[in-house]
């Protein structure tokens, strides 16, 4: 589709090897505004311009699955003030990122965008979103990201980040010079960044986040209830800021699942907005594995439903 300003619904829809001539142009929609896409699979979609699958703005990505694409140097995505919810991205290929924004077009750099309930898996890639001029700071909630090999994980040239209940772990990440580029503090709240390997002399991506081009903010980064691997040494904010393996159930490139009376277990504070975790279950659930109102979320994007204790099991951390 090319052209279609008021949005086109794709609903239960597979769109696999396609391919579009031409430069500047979608694999499957292009040049709209408010597209939609609900229940639909994207496997082996190529441009020859530079989206892969889809560009436009106020577009909405629900329940898709992403998978099996070699982009070369393409995003998959140009989506200005798009939203994504419960995805998967996986088996993907690219020397470039998989969403870019623009906030220089429409809306002078107030677009946003936002990530929630979406897994990202098996990816090599430069990033998964980067972006010009961006104007807001994205939330990125309840997300995980997990065995890929990137530069950075969400970043470059965008205003900054609020990371709620996502799991960041297992990755390999090479946080290059070039991607150094957050104007506004970014947040890491309820989280697990954990077991990510980078190479010898490299910042953790914790540290990339709080390279700050304002030299003279005093924080650029706020840790809140999160498990960290290592924080930069200045302008950092932190309160219950641990560096604890999580306890996740298998090494983190198989499982980022928390065993029974894990450290990350009921640390999570103030997240009324999530009910249930990115399988669908219970948020709140007490040591006998009963969802309970009253009971304290666990860290990162996956809430354990075991009973606290009993039987044999063999952990990973």
């Amino acid at each position: 589709s090319n052209g279609y300003h008021d949005g086109m619904p794709f609903t239960n829809c597979t769109f696999v090897g396609n391919r579009a001539t031409g430069t500047g142009k979608g694999g499957v929609a292009y040049n709209g505004r408010a597209h939609y896409f609900y229940n639909c699979t994207f496997r082996d979609n190529d441009a020859e311009g530079d989206y892969d699958v889809a560009a436009g703005s106020f577009m909405r990505i629900f329940n898709c699955t992403i998978e099996n694409t070699v982009a070369t140097s393409h995003y998959l995505f140009y989506a200005n003030a798009s939203l994504f919810r419960n995805n998967v991205f996986r088996n993907i290929s690219s020397t470039s990122a998989l969403v870019f924004m623009n906030g220089a077009g429409e809306g002078s750099g107030n677009l946003t965008a936002e990530f929630t309930n979406c897994i990202f898996t098996n990816l090599t890639a430069s990033a998964i979103l980067t972006g010009q001029n961006v104007g807001r700071t994205l939330p990125i909630t309840q997300c995980l990201v997990q065995n890929c090999n990137l530069k950075t994980v969400f970043g470059w040239h965008v205003i900054g980040f609020i990371f709620n209940q996502c799991t960041i772990a297992g990755n390999n990440i090479n946080t290059t010079g070039e991607w150094e580029y957050q104007p506004r503090v970014s947040t890491i709240n309820n989280s697990i960044f954990w077991d990510n390997v980078y190479p010898a002399g490299q910042k953790t991506y914790e540290q990339y986040l709080a390279a700050n081009i304002d030299a003279a903010a005093p924080v650029v980064l706020a840790v809140t209830n999160s498990i960290t691997q290592a924080l930069p040494a200045s302008r950092v904010a932190k309160q219950n800021a641990w560096s604890q393996a999580p306890g996740f159930r298998a090494p983190t490139v198989i499982d980022c699942h928390l065993h029974p009376g894990a450290f990350a277990c009921d640390l999570a504070r103030e997240t009324p907005e999530l009910d249930y975790d990115l399988d669908g279950n219970p948020r709140r659930v007490d040591p006998r594995g009963k969802a309970t109102p009253s009971a304290l979320p666990d860290l990162g994007c996956y809430e354990c439903q075991q009973p606290r204790g009993g039987g044999f099991t063999i952990f990973f951390d």
